[in-house]
């Protein structure tokens, strides 16, 4: 049996608490999509989580779950790295630590540039977590690299350039 749910609150809204099940996807049209990142193109989905450690997470940043949980109200930038499995998504708007909120899971969005290995990333590539920043993405090296997304766009270090991002 499916359960649709129905969000009345904006996509950028940060929360003091749980308001939504952590976990729980929300599917974007392209105009919520637009709305929400002005270089997007095409529906999107999100995912609630909490952010737990490491501070707050910015626009573009990578977001994974914590070393050793699976909780998603423990979620925090990339560390410097991670694989590429971890990652659960990136962050659209700025969220604040021990706060929840929406991160973009598959869509065209935003995300920063690592400076190690870089500057950043060009357009056309696979992307992988950086080695400098946490939170932030560099090219892949080599085509069977695991990927979390794809530049369609250049980006210099802590610069956002336009992706898209697949976090299974």
């Amino acid at each position: 049996m499916s359960r649709f749910q129905s969000f009345s609150e904006a996509i950028d809204t940060v929360y003091t608490d749980a308001r939504y099940d952590l976990g729980t996807e929300r599917y974007l049209t392209a105009q919520e999509m637009s709305d929400w990142v002005a270089s997007s193109a095409g529906p999107g989905v999100a995912i609630f989580v909490g952010i737990a450690a490491a501070g707050s997470v910015l626009a573009g940043s990578t977001v994974s779950q914590a070393t050793g949980t699976a909780d998603w109200s423990a979620c925090v930038r990339s560390p410097v790295s991670t694989s590429v499995a971890r990652v659960v998504g990136v962050a659209q708007h700025i969220i604040a630590l021990s706060s929840f909120g929406w991160i973009l899971k598959r869509g065209f969005g935003e995300v920063l540039g690592d400076s190690a290995g870089g500057p950043g990333y060009a357009a056309n590539v696979g992307l992988i977590v950086g080695t400098g920043t946490a939170g932030r993405a560099l090219a892949a090296v080599a085509l069977v690299d695991q990927v979390f997304g794809w530049s369609t766009e250049a980006a210099g270090d802590a610069a956002l350039g336009t992706c898209y991002i697949d976090c299974r």
